[in-house]
């Protein structure tokens, strides 16, 4: 859990295994493509990129809107933000880290009506 200052808030909360994180692609769009080059075998694409993190909108430690990674007691939670993990963002070919254009983190909550 965080406190309002943005840091853990106690070395109970933190977990004894880090949790496993599965994002799932949900959109992607190319927007534009530009200065490809054959010779070096490079271009310059814009992209739209919507990911999902089934079950992340009930977990707490997810939803905290700083890009943070805590540390309890000298010790990582490894129980990052979404922030966090949305600016660890890259690809294994790119030539230059992704500029992120626009950011946005939804949280939704789905009911099951039975």
């Amino acid at each position: 859990m965080w406190s309002a200052d943005g840091m853990a808030e106690s070395p109970a909360a933190a977990p004894s295994k880090p949790p496993v994180r599965t994002f799932e692609v949900t959109k992607i769009d190319l927007l534009k493509l530009s200065n490809l080059n054959v010779t070096t075998s490079t271009f310059k694409a814009q992209l739209y990129l919507e990911l999902t993190l089934r079950g992340g909108a009930a977990d707490p430690d997810l939803n905290h809107n700083e890009a943070l990674f805590p540390i309890v007691n000298g010790t990582p939670t490894f129980r990052p933000s979404a922030r966090w993990f949305m600016e660890k963002l890259e690809f294994n070919n790119d030539t230059a880290p992704p500029k992120l254009l626009d950011t946005l983190i939804r949280t939704v909550r789905l009911l099951a009506i039975t």
